[in-house]
This record gives structure tokens, sequence and C-alpha cells, in this order.
């Protein structure tokens, strides 16, 4: 009996002892964020918003959120009636530290009435997954023009399938026949087993075991798929007969190249007023630039429907 009673005791604090190790040596912590509050796994994509969600979060500034019935931070889309715009895009078209009202997808909306704004923005997300939604939402919706937000973070994003300290996601190697998908089907990160079962992620040990359990491979920053990627996105979607677009809210020679090389229409809105933190996301006032300036691109282009006099230019548009 004393000796069991030593073993479990000798075993309770070399588990302790781990713990201890685990806390001081590896960054395990665990984060709260939107994409663990308001968000859940998925396989696919890595994450994805849940649906019907509704609820607060608090960034720079606290802003409510109401996720539709699949998912993305935007109303109800029934049958197809008018013309369609959809955006897709990391946080800055999600909408991260603005109300839903104050984001430049419901302000060009308001622009262009004969046309149907779709916004399919998810917060985290690289070009990579935003290319696998499009293949996945591109039939139900029939956009009549693709919109690409290109922000500074991507390029990152796309080189990794690790971000946001420990969320997997997909991502593409670039072979000589196109893009090879990687990283699926993706692993749970320890922030949603954390939110599933508490008590026991809690635990630095516990979250260490999972991670090396994993065996997930980090890319390295040398290779770099996103022309690639966009120059799919652009393919598939005019083999659709539908348009398509990048607008760049940071500054991207590659982008720039692309864009002059493939003939695809590019929109910058770079200078939008932004936040000074918490990744410097576009205030309500950056997001009424940047919508109008896509007006302005729109209308001048006649990518879609005008209605004369409803968008009207301003000097608080971005610089080009």
């Amino acid at each position: 009996m004393l000796l069991a009673s030593s073993f479990l005791i000798s075993g309770l604090l070399g588990l302790l002892a781990l713990e201890v190790y685990c806390r001081w040596s590896f960054d395990l912590a665990l984060h709260v964020d939107e994409r663990n509050l308001a968000y859940e796994h998925d396989p696919l994509l890595g994450w994805r918003p849940k649906k019907n969600e509704e609820r607060t979060f608090l960034g720079s500034r606290l802003i409510s959120l109401r996720h539709n019935n699949l998912g993305f931070r935007d109303h109800d889309h029934l049958q197809k009636t008018r013309p369609r715009v959809l955006f897709l895009g990391d946080s800055f078209v999600w909408g991260f530290d603005v109300e839903a009202g104050e984001r430049f997808t419901e302000r060009l909306q308001r622009m262009l009435p004969e046309t149907e704004v779709l916004n399919l923005g998810v917060s985290g997300y690289g070009t990579d997954q935003e290319w696998l939604l499009l293949q996945s939402e591109f039939d139900f919706y029939e956009p009549d023009l693709v919109a690409v937000v290109f922000t500074k973070t991507d390029r990152l994003d796309n080189r990794l399938n690790n971000v946001y300290l420990g969320y997997f996601k997909p991502y593409f190697a670039v072979r000589a026949g196109g893009l090879e998908l990687r990283g699926v089907p993706v692993k749970v990160s320890t922030n949603y087993l954390h939110r599933r079962f508490p008590l026991f992620f809690q635990s630095h040990l516990v979250r260490w075991i999972y991670l090396r359990g994993q065996k997930q491979e980090r890319k390295g920053l040398q290779d770099d798929p996103t022309e690639e990627i966009l120059a799919a996105m652009s393919r598939f979607v005019l083999e659709r007969g539908a348009k398509f677009l990048i607008v760049l809210a940071h500054a991207d020679p590659g982008i720039e190249e692309l864009c002059a090389s493939l003939g695809i229409p590019l929109v910058p809105v770079i200078g939008a007023e932004s936040y000074p933190e918490m990744g410097q996301h576009w205030t309500p006032t950056g997001h009424e630039q940047v919508a109008l300036r896509l007006y302005d691109f729109l209308s001048r282009e006649q990518l879609v429907p005008v209605v004369s006099g409803v968008g009207q230019s301003s000097n608080a548009s971005p610089s080009r």
C-alpha cells in the first residue's frame, strides 16, 4: 500500500514538473478571439463562422455580431433577382471593429440599389482559404462579379498552415501541373478543443502532447503561391461567365504586376482610415472611403447597374 502510494505521488509530481516545464518552455497560450468565439472548426477551410450566431465582441471597440443561416456576417440571400457582386476577404471584409451597417459592403449596397452586394468575408482567412470558399459557394450565389480584397497579411497566411498562434489551415503547393492542396483534412486547433473540453485542455502538457501528435507541417517562407492562387481564381470566375477583380488594401507590387500581366482589374484602396492597433482595420470612415472608391470604379467601368445621383465621390476617398 505504501509502495503504491509512493508511485502515485511520484507520478503526480512528475506530471506537475512536466506541466511547469511546458508552461516555461513553449508558447502554448490560448487566445480568446473572434475565431474561437463565433467560429467553429472546418476540416476543409480550417474554421468557418457559426450559422445564426449572435453575440458581442470586443476588439478596439465593442461590436455586435450576427451570422446568417449559412454562417456569414451578412443578411440571408434568397433566389437571385438582380446582378450580384460577391466580396471575399479576411477580417477587413468581415468587419473587425465595426458594426455590420458601417462596413463598405453595406455602404456600397446603398449606393447600388439595382445590385445585390454579398459579403463572404471570414476573419483570418488567407487567399488560399478564400479560393476554397469561392469554389464551394459560387454555384449557390451565382455572382456576376467576384471581388477579392487583398490585405497585408495574406502573403504570410498563404505560406503557412499554422497561423494566429495555433489555428491550423489548408495551404497550396505550386507544382508543374498547377496548385496542389495540402494540409487537409485540417486538424482541430487546441483553441476549439479548449472550447469543448475546457478543463482538460487548460493543461499546457495536454496541449503539447496533442500538438506533437498532429505532425502538422509548417511551410517555409520561400514558397509563396499567392499569384498562382489569384490567377486560378480569375480563371475559375471567368470560365463561369462572371467578372473578377482585386481590391488592394495595402501596397503590393507583386499583385500590381499580376493584374497588369493577366488583365485583372485592380482597385487600390490604400490609405483608407484605420485604427492604430488590433490589426489596423478600417474605421467606419475608412469603410466609407473604400465604398466610395469601389463605387467610382464600378460605375466608371460599367461593371454594375448604376442609378444616376445615388453615389457620389468625396474628398474622403483614399489615395490611388
